[in-house]
């Protein structure tokens, strides 16, 4: 009987954790000590990461010569607990657009939250539990945002 041309055994899986740095552009790095290189996390596999958020990567195989290069499959640890931007609204939703550049989605705010919300206002959101969104805009990807919002008061923004 003759061996088949390749092994089907698939390569072993590898897990990282470490910070991810992510860029304005959407995609992201993740330092880790074994590694010489940075790893590489294409914009389509943050899955919800933000910038400074502590993860768990698994790491796609390796092409000689290049950066290794990952996906996040777990945000262990959010580095932020809030978010200033402005509000967005349509007919049916309301948004918030982060001023931070290195954020790269939009947050939905609940409509039960955002009744008195005014498009063009800045605001501080407290970050709760982050859903992804299946409203997606071209260039801009949506995140549910559960935790009110609150107006800045006298310059200063309330948490």
């Amino acid at each position: 009987m003759k061996k088949p041309p390749h092994d089907n055994k698939s390569p072993k899986t590898q897990h990282v954790q470490g910070i991810i740095a992510v860029t304005a552009k959407g995609f992201g790095f993740v330092s880790n000590d074994k590694f010489e290189d940075d790893i590489h996390v294409p914009a389509g596999f943050l899955n919800t990461a933000l910038n400074n958020d502590e993860v768990e990567i698994i790491l796609q195989p390796r092409v000689a010569g290049e950066r290794p290069v990952g996906e996040v499959t777990k945000v262990l640890n959010r580095a932020k607990e809030t978010f200033v931007g402005t509000i967005d609204r349509t007919e049916n939703a309301c948004f918030l657009i982060p001023d931070d550049k290195k954020v790269y989605v939009d947050f939905v705010i609940s409509p039960a939250d955002s009744k008195n919300a005014v498009a063009g206002e800045k605001v501080v959101v407290g970050r709760s539990l982050l859903q992804p969104s299946h409203r997606a805009l071209p260039n801009r990807r949506r995140i549910v945002f559960d935790r009110p919002w609150t107006r800045p008061t006298s310059g200063r923004a309330r948490v």
